[in-house]
């Protein structure tokens, strides 16, 4: 089952000069399969709204397309059933707990348009266990990839500082 999202899945939506907001709402039908419209009636979607999504058990699988440029605060927090995540070239800031408590995520690769990912983004993601960081990231927030899968491999930490790629992460002050 496949959702394009203005579609079927929202009555609100908030138009700006720069293009259209997924607003949070119910989403009344199971979902597995996400895929977000590039326009609605002729506006581009260009932000996923905080709290969009969050706590939905039914989505598996969410495809984001180029036009959006901002995945909200909590847009998909606990999402705990969600195993796929494409982000397709366009988006530039991932906020705060976007994908927190995801905990069924094994992978993300960020396309090179992101230069932003914000604090605990990740969090709680325990299986998120691969990593793939573009190096036009210029911010990543406190605790954006705390307690994943990646985090807590003991493989992954060198001298008690752990690395993705070449961004540092964290590192053992005690």
């Amino acid at each position: 089952r496949v959702a394009f999202i203005v579609d079927v899945s929202f009555s609100s939506r908030e138009k700006t000069r720069e293009g259209l907001t997924i607003c949070p709402v119910s989403i009344i039908l199971p979902i597995d399969t996400i895929k977000i419209s590039n326009e609605y009636e002729g506006v581009p979607v260009r932000v996923i709204a905080s709290s969009a999504f969050a706590y939905n058990k039914d989505i598996q699988s969410v495809i984001i397309p180029d036009s959006v440029k901002n995945i909200g605060q909590n847009a998909f927090y606990g999402c705990t059933n969600l195993t796929s995540i494409v982000i397709l070239d366009g988006v530039n800031n991932i906020e705060k707990s976007a994908f927190t408590g995801c905990t069924n995520i094994t992978s993300i690769t960020f396309p090179d348009s992101v230069i932003s990912i914000g604090g605990d983004a990740f969090s709680g993601c325990s299986n998120l266990t691969s990593i793939a960081i573009s190096e036009n990231v210029t911010s990543i927030g406190e605790n954006a990839f705390n307690k994943t899968g990646y985090y807590n491999n003991n493989i992954n930490w060198e001298n008690d500082v752990l690395y993705i790629g070449s961004y540092l992460i964290v590192a053992n002050t005690s």
